[in-house]
């Protein structure tokens, strides 16, 4: 430290004496200063690195063990659960729509590449990819269309599958003998196909058309449904033989043995919708929110989460999670086994780096796999691993 040359040297000598104490002193209590903030920066990394291993990696079940309709006990067979990416799948292109068979054996993809100007038509073709669970996930036979497939959909017994596309073809498959059964070609838009209960008819909605037309399996006009309003989903009960059309501002029943309208209440921003597989209950994707109805559409519960429109739904092979897809570029997994308290469980995020169009359970134990795509030209296959028991 400088001190003027003016001053004595016992006066000098006494002033570096004391400045020299403070600066030690000074040190010594920034020294303490650091050490301390250190150590809890450290805690506080170590607390965050434990809370992400947590959330990431060890999912817990809520303890409440719920009980379904028919006294059956429904709960997860263990209480810790991580979530695991089994395979990539590279499909070249946009997946659209993705569905398992009945007997999950299989499951399906939807191609819905899109190219500007009319020139796609002759040198692209748009794949279903139908993948065997039980052969080392290799790809079937060519089933493809001439434009962008916007649904696919199996047959109850599984050796049959539909499919239809923009360009307003549909078309319906042997899956038995690896062949096309019959083409049918209409004029306009076909949202989406399902099969009847018996299997022997097809239903296919033409969502701007505000109609859906029932075909036997050659083809054939059976019968057509004049909604009257735009068509965005539709699902059947198969306990009840009544299809539900979801609609743009409402939802109807219509019944498929007298072809009347039974029921229809207001409803607006329905997405998608999806029953679960006792056919007791209806789960509808709206603008953000899920929401479940009864068979009568009485609303049991809704649950918010997504910020954008939910485009995909299916339940698990017991029917206690849900799985929704979202133009928010997330999936949410749900633990539904008690409407009055369901709760978010799983989040991904970005995975197909835009937006979740198909999220599909494809297996019928424990395990829980599921598949997801979307905008990144792949189909990503999950899994639950289990840790512990109650």
């Amino acid at each position: 430290m400088y001190i003027s040359k003016n001053l004595d040297y016992e006066k000098t000598n006494a002033i570096n004496v004391i400045c020299n104490e403070m600066v030690i002193k000074n040190l010594q209590t920034m020294k303490n200063f650091l050490l301390l903030l250190l150590f809890f920066i450290q805690a506080n990394l170590f607390a965050q690195i434990e809370n992400a291993i947590i959330i990431e990696n060890m999912i817990q079940t809520p303890e409440p063990v719920a009980v379904d309709e028919k006294g059956l006990e429904v709960s997860f067979a263990h209480k810790y659960y991580s979530l695991e990416l089994i395979s990539t799948i590279d499909t070249e292109s946009k997946i659209k729509c993705a569905t398992s068979s009945p007997d999950n054996k299989f499951f399906a993809t939807g191609d819905n590449y899109e190219s500007l100007g009319n020139s796609y038509k002759e040198t692209k073709k748009h794949y279903i990819g139908l993948w065997n669970l039980n052969k080392s996930l290799q790809p079937q036979v060519d089933y493809h269309h001439e434009r962008p497939v916007q649904a696919i959909s199996f047959s109850p017994s599984s050796d049959k599958m539909v499919s239809c596309d923009s360009g307003g073809d549909i078309y319906i498959w042997d899956l038995l003998n690896s062949k096309l059964l019959v083409k049918i070609e209409t004029s306009h838009w076909v949202h989406n196909v399902r099969f009847s209960n018996s299997g022997r008819e097809i239903i296919a909605i033409q969502g701007f058309e505000k109609i859906a037309n029932m075909y036997d399996l050659k083809g054939r006009l059976i019968y057509q449904f004049k909604v009257g309003k735009q068509i965005n989903d539709f699902e059947i009960n198969r306990n009840t033989n009544e299809i539900y059309f979801g609609c743009h501002d409402e939802i109807q029943i219509w019944s498929l043995i007298s072809k009347d309208i039974i029921q229809k209440r207001p409803f607006k921003g329905l997405m998608c919708m999806k029953f679960d597989n006792n056919f007791s209950k209806l789960a509808i994707g709206a603008r953000g929110d899920i929401i479940f109805m009864s068979l009568a559409l009485k609303e049991l519960n809704r649950v918010s989460g997504h910020f954008k429109p939910i485009l995909s739904l299916d339940f698990n092979f017991d029917n206690s999670l849900l799985i929704s897809g979202s133009s928010d570029q997330t999936v949410r997994i749900w633990d539904v086994r008690d409407l009055s308290s369901i709760k978010e469980i799983v989040q991904l995020t970005n995975e197909h780096k835009g937006t979740i169009h198909a999220v599909s359970f494809i297996s019928s134990n424990s395990e829980n796999n599921f598949i997801t795509g979307g905008e990144s030209n792949d189909v990503k296959i999950w899994g639950w691993k289990a840790y512990g028991g109650r």
